[in-house]
């Protein structure tokens, strides 16, 4: 009888455990789910004038197109180009881009991108982690600036950002980014600190020898 209890416990126990990996497995694979996301460099030298921003699909099953807004703040920067991937679902089997002409896409003044590319037959849905959008931007205030670079669905949609072949979005998360636009003499300006720093140790040393 107690050999049967305990072979009882045993299973129940056996079975938390599976219960347990098992969340964590589902958690795991919920947490790789698809992104999109901003990938740009935090910090830029007010004196390169221009920087690169790409938006990116990360971790994406059966896209069949894409829309999204790209926010940022008026008057910081300007989105001045864009290069658009065309090639996801093989060469001639994309659509768009349907947002033009470019002036339209950037409104500068507002500190607002807007595009959308879809696939066409004979491409397939796509798999995986691909690059969507390269954007130029010019730095028109700064340094000691710094803006957010906010995606976001478009206003008046229900299927946005990621679509599948149905037109209907596809699960995922956004991953923002944002700029700090450094002075341009921050790096020049460190030697010169050090050398005024030795200029002062050197001199002090000279005031205790006389002392």
């Amino acid at each position: 009888m107690k050999i049967h209890t305990r072979s009882k416990h045993t299973a129940i126990l056996l079975a938390l455990v599976a219960m347990l990996f098992y969340g964590c497995f589902a958690r795991s694979a919920y947490a790789a789910g698809a992104v999109l996301k901003v990938v740009t460099s935090p910090e830029v030298d007010y004196a390169q004038t221009t920087f690169n921003a790409s938006i990116i699909a990360e971790n994406v099953t059966g896209l069949y197109g894409w829309e999204f807004v790209l926010n940022w703040t008026a008057g910081v920067i300007n989105c001045t180009s864009q290069t658009l991937n065309m090639l996801i679902w093989g060469d001639g089997n994309a659509q768009g881009p349907w947002i033009t002409p470019f002036s339209v896409a950037a409104n500068n003044a507002l500190g607002l991108y807007h595009q959308s590319v879809t696939g066409s037959a004979p491409g397939l849905p796509a798999n995986g982690t691909f690059w969507l959008a390269n954007l130029t931007f010019t730095i028109i205030k700064g340094p000691c600036n710094s803006t957010n670079l906010v995606l976001q669905k478009p206003e008046g949609y229900t299927a946005y950002c990621l679509l599948d072949h149905n037109a209907e979005e596809i699960p995922h998360t956004y991953q923002q980014g944002s700029v700090h636009i450094i002075p341009e003499f921050q790096e020049t300006l460190l030697p010169v600190l050090m050398v005024l720093s030795a200029s002062a140790l050197v001199a002090a040393k000279s005031i205790r020898k006389r002392k």
